[in-house]
């Protein structure tokens, strides 16, 4: 089903994929990201659950979270839907993706 939207959306500038910041990518995180790169869709990891993840430990999360999914740093951040944290980089960084797009 979703692979069929991907393909089919003549209007879709990018996604936005959530992931679990605690863990580790899975591997269906895995197959949607290389799907998505397959495709050459524009794609911003964002790693939810931020506020459950020590600060010192966030720094490893990222890095280890774009080693593994084959990403630029700059396409993964941080938030947490609780504290709001991170907010203003998604949003940003969802500008920056979206960039050109006419509503």
């Amino acid at each position: 089903m979703i692979a069929g939207y991907l393909e089919s959306s003549p209007r879709l500038a990018g996604v936005l994929s959530l992931v679990d910041g605690r863990r580790e990518p899975t591997d269906s995180d895995r197959l949607m990201i290389e799907g998505l790169a397959a495709r050459g869709l524009p794609t911003l990891v964002v790693l939810t659950k931020a506020d459950k993840v020590p600060r010192a430990r966030r720094a490893l999360g990222l890095d280890g979270t774009t080693r593994c999914l084959g990403l630029d740093a700059e396409q993964v951040v941080w938030f947490s839907a609780l504290t709001g944290e991170g907010r203003d980089d998604v949003l940003s960084a969802a500008e920056v993706l979206l960039g050109g797009v006419e509503a």
